[in-house]
């Protein structure tokens, strides 16, 4: 009688550990930023960038670099609003103006 309920308690148990761990997670998204890069940064070294969601608590923007690394820097910064004009004015090599 025992060991017919050992598969099920595993199975319980294996489904309390995945639950507790999702848990842990948290459910806002995850692009966030918290930590931001206050000094300007030159836009030869930065490639792209994404706005963060907007169900993050701070509007931010994370910066890809030449080097692959992201780094977060306040939308609101005068300098972060001209790199984002400066890359959005960007051609990029092999596309067509559309308008």
């Amino acid at each position: 009688m025992m060991a017919s309920h050992l598969p099920l308690s595993v199975l319980v148990l294996l489904l309390v550990a995945v639950t507790f761990s999702e848990g842990l997670r948290g459910f806002g998204p995850k692009n966030c930023c918290y930590h931001f890069n206050e000094k300007p940064i030159a836009s030869q070294r930065v490639v792209s960038y994404v706005k963060t969601p907007q169900q993050c608590a701070i509007p931010a923007v994370r910066l890809r670099t030449v080097m692959g690394r992201y780094m977060c820097a306040r939308s609101s910064a005068s300098w972060v609003k001209n790199l984002i004009n400066e890359l959005d004015a960007k051609i990029i090599p092999g596309m067509t103006n559309q308008l």
